[in-house]
């Protein structure tokens, strides 16, 4: 199933963790296309994700947590990883609204601190592709690079001056 809770604007979203098992009211539907000759083939698209449902509810409802957890411990840890990059930068740069948003997008692909002003110009110059799917792409080789750096090591070398 693929969830989406919606939340308003001004509205923080709930704190929720990969894995955790949550109970919320929200509309279930089997997934669907919109009949449009020539669009995109979104169920087909789903079910090669094993997603055959959606549902989509409110943020601002009663969200329970329940106890226990569920997923791949791989993928936790990747999103545990994710979520502390995160709120490294949200440290480093705080009260800074526009440097959080912006080095969130790019170097991880996180567009959820960007204000509609901000994307909207990205957009109508046509580079919001680059703060989406690069911020992807340079996590990934940066992370990449420093496991390769730690695997290969090299003498401290004193400085010169």
């Amino acid at each position: 199933m693929h969830v989406s809770l919606y939340v308003r604007e001004g509205e923080q979203p709930p704190v929720l963790r990969y894995g955790q098992q949550v109970e919320f009211t929200a509309r279930v539907r089997r997934t669907h296309n919109f009949n449009n000759p020539g669009a995109f083939d979104y169920v087909h698209y789903l079910a090669r994700q094993n997603i055959y449902w959606t549902a989509s509810g409110r943020a601002s409802g009663p969200i329970r947590i329940l106890p226990g957890s569920c997923g791949s411990r791989f993928v936790g840890a990747v999103f545990r990883l994710r979520t502390a990059a995160l709120s490294r930068l949200e440290s480093l740069y705080a009260g800074k609204p526009y440097d959080i948003g912006m080095l969130q997008a790019v170097l991880i692909g996180e567009t959820s601190k960007l204000d509609k002003v901000w994307t909207e110009e990205y957009r109508s110059t046509g580079t919001f592709h680059a703060l989406v799917i690069s911020g992807a792409h340079v996590a990934v080789l940066a992370g990449f690079s420093c496991f390769c750096c730690g695997c290969v090591s090299s003498p401290k070398v004193p400085p010169c001056f």
